[in-house]
């Protein structure tokens, strides 16, 4: 459970909330960036959970007690990450890196990784735009007849291009959006570091 709920009083904060598939439940960010980074993190099949402003610390810089609330706490497989997502620009004074310095070392003792996540990363195309229009039909329902169908097509094959695909799920009665929502979910695979077109190569992934 977050430590406190964010709030637009006062501030030229960018406050929502997202609907999160991979929690199940509804999460909050504090910039249109925080957005973006939650979209990447829905995406990322080695993520189990991920949680907003998961607690606060209390850490010592130039000789004051302070207190820092991480934006997202990520759970991975063989991990726990603590992620502060930052416009570049806000990174590269002396105070933010002695901070950074500070409570990278405290929260390694606590068994967390420590990681900073800019702009630059977060918004690096096409892979964001990709990742948004998978998210936008992940909650296309993923059947037995689908994945037979797939099987079908793509089991003896590396690959088949994107429009090929379609062309194929159309004679079946499938729409185009399938494919988007299959590749959201990892049971399809592509580039997302380059544009979707109707030459993108499609690949079978995991239907386990």
């Amino acid at each position: 459970m977050r430590v406190r709920t964010p709030k637009n009083t006062g501030t030229l904060k960018n406050i929502g909330k997202f609907p999160s598939l991979k929690n199940k439940s509804t999460v909050w960010f504090e910039s249109h960036l925080e957005r973006d980074f939650i979209y990447l993190t829905e995406f990322d099949k080695n993520v189990i959970k991920y949680q907003e402003q998961p607690f606060k610390v209390k850490y010592l810089l130039n000789g004051k007690i302070r207190q820092y609330t991480p934006d997202f706490l990520i759970k991975r497989q063989d991990k726990k990450e603590i992620v502060e997502v930052k416009p570049q620009h806000k990174i590269e004074n002396e105070e933010f890196i002695k901070f950074s310095t500070q409570i990278k070392a405290f929260l390694a003792g606590e068994g967390y990784e420590y990681l900073v996540v800019t702009d630059l990363t977060i918004r690096r195309q096409p892979r964001l735009a990709n990742t948004k229009l998978f998210w936008r039909y992940a909650r296309i329902p993923i059947t037995t007849r689908t994945e037979v169908l797939i099987q079908e097509l793509l089991g003896d094959l590396s690959s088949i291009s994107f429009s090929e695909l379609c062309l194929f799920l159309s004679r079946s009665g499938e729409q185009k959006e399938l494919i988007y929502a299959l590749l959201f979910h990892g049971y399809l695979l592509t580039d997302i570091e380059k544009p979707i077109t109707g030459e993108s190569l499609i690949s079978i992934g995991d239907f386990n």
